[in-house]
C-alpha cells in the first residue's frame, strides 16, 4: 500500500503540473510534503497512531478567547493567562473529567439468550429471566467505543499487556450504569518493525464483564490484519504510545 501511494502522488503531482503549465501555477510546499508521506509511513507505522486531532481541538479555547477579548497589544500573553486560569479552574473543580457512559441505542434481551450468560449470573445479581439492555456502541466523554474494538485489560507476570475485545455493552440496574463485557486473546510477541502486538483467538474463550474505570488503558484499539502466504491471517493491535 505505501508503494502505491507513492505511485499515486507522482502521478498527481505530475499531472497537476502538465495540467496548470500554461498558468504559471507552480508547486507549493505543501505538494513537496506529499512527496516524503511514504517514507515517514514506513518509519512511523500506521498512520492511526499519529492523529493530531486532540491538539487541534485546543485550538478552539484560544479562538473564542482572541474573538472576545480583542487585544491587540500583547494577545499571546492575554491568551496564556487565560489558558492558565481556565486549566486550572478544570482541575479543581474536576470538570475536564466526564466519565458519563452515553449509549444511543440499545435494545432488552434475555439474559440467557447471551453468549456470556454465566459470567452474569455468577458474578452479578442476574436471573436468567431478567431482561439486560445490550448495545453496540458507547461513549464516554469525547471516546467512542463500538463492538470488537479491542481494549488493554491489565498486563501480566512478565510485564506484557493483556487485550480484551468488546463483546457488548450491558446494563441491568436502574442507575445507568454499563458494563463492558470482553473477550480475552492472547498476547504472541511485540513486533518491533511494525510496532505492534501480535495476539491470537483462544478456543474456548473466556469472557469478564467489568466496569470502564478497571480497564489499564481507556482507549479503544483497532485490530490490523496481516495476511502471508506462509503464516496464514496474524492479528495486530498497535498502542498509540510507546513502552520504555
Amino acid at each position: 500500500m505505501v508503494l502505491y501511494m507513492s505511485e499515486v502522488i507522482a502521478e498527481h503531482l505530475s499531472l497537476f503540473a502538465a495540467l496548470y503549465s500554461s498558468e504559471q501555477i507552480r508547486l507549493r510546499p505543501k505538494h513537496h510534503l506529499l512527496v516524503h508521506f511514504p517514507t515517514i509511513v514506513l518509519k512511523s507505522g500506521p498512520l492511526i497512531g499519529m492523529s493530531c486531532m486532540r491538539y487541534e481541538l485546543k485550538n478552539s479555547f484560544f479562538k473564542r478567547s482572541a474573538h472576545v477579548v480583542c487585544n491587540f497589544t500583547n494577545i499571546c500573553r492575554t491568551l496564556a493567562y487565560r489558558h492558565q486560569q481556565h486549566a486550572l479552574h478544570s482541575l479543581l473543580s474536576n470538570s475536564h473529567m466526564r466519565n458519563i457512559a452515553c449509549v444511543s441505542r440499545h435494545t432488552l434481551l434475555m439474559a440467557t439468550s447471551l453468549d456470556f450468560c454465566d459470567v452474569l449470573l455468577s458474578r452479578f445479581e442476574v436471573t436468567p429471566t431478567d431482561m439486560i439492555a445490550v448495545a453496540d456502541k458507547m461513549s464516554v466523554a469525547t471516546v467512542q467505543y463500538n463492538k470488537d474494538h479491542f481494549m488493554m485489560l491489565c498486563r501480566d507476570d512478565f510485564g506484557d499487556p493483556v487485550f480484551g475485545r468488546i463483546l457488548n455493552f450491558v446494563s441491568f440496574s436502574d442507575d445507568g450504569r454499563w458494563l463492558v463485557a470482553v473477550e480475552h486473546v492472547q498476547t504472541i510477541v511485540f513486533l518491533a518493525d511494525f510496532h505492534a502486538f501480535e495476539i491470537a483467538f483462544v478456543d474456548p474463550a473466556t469472557v469478564s464483564v467489568c466496569d470502564m474505570h478497571q480497564f489499564a488503558d481507556h482507549r479503544p484499539l483497532y485490530c490490523h490484519k496481516l495476511f502471508s502466504h506462509n503464516s496464514g491471517t496474524r492479528y495486530m493491535l498497535r498502542l498509540p504510545y510507546h513502552i520504555f
